[in-house]
């Protein structure tokens, strides 16, 4: 009679794991551009990420520090070769969606929030250099108005 109930309370367990786990955001044929004035995008290469979640042993992505390069703004508020720092995660408590994990090293389309210092919001749109629409996303944006030109 022990077997039985073990199986099902291990089922159980972990049907509850995969229910709470994070969902990666859906990818879409077309960048979205979204968002206030005060969120600058930009195609950034990241160059230092505090705690680096390459070497992260926890399972939860915690909120990251990091100083990347401005590779090409595609806003009007940042340049070309511009080094900023930001951080991510801090307010965001949803656990619906996946936190944001960058790679020292590797290039990202990123919603920059420039309110209060640079901020990535786990909420808003990205994509990395690996993802499959990557190349028609820069397609798509370089050929768009810079956003708050005027």
């Amino acid at each position: 009679m022990g077997f039985p109930n073990r199986t099902v309370m291990l089922l159980l367990l972990l049907l509850a794991i995969e229910a709470s786990a994070c969902r990666e955001r859906e990818r879409v044929g077309s960048f979205p551009f979204e968002g206030p004035e005060s969120v600058e995008l930009a195609l950034v290469e990241i160059l230092e990420v505090d705690p680096d979640p390459a070497e992260n042993r926890f399972r939860r992505t915690p909120p990251l520090e990091f100083t990347a390069r401005v590779i090409e703004p595609f806003s009007a508020g940042l340049g070309a070769g511009e080094v900023i720092e930001g951080a991510t995660g801090r307010e965001d408590s949803a656990h619906a969606v996946c936190p944001v994990s960058l790679l020292r090293g590797k290039k990202y389309i990123l919603y920059l929030d420039s309110a209060d210092g640079f901020h990535v919001s786990r909420f808003s749109y990205r994509a990395d250099e690996d993802d499959p629409l990557y190349d028609e996303y820069l397609r798509q944006l370089r050929g768009a108005a810079p956003r708050g030109a005027t």
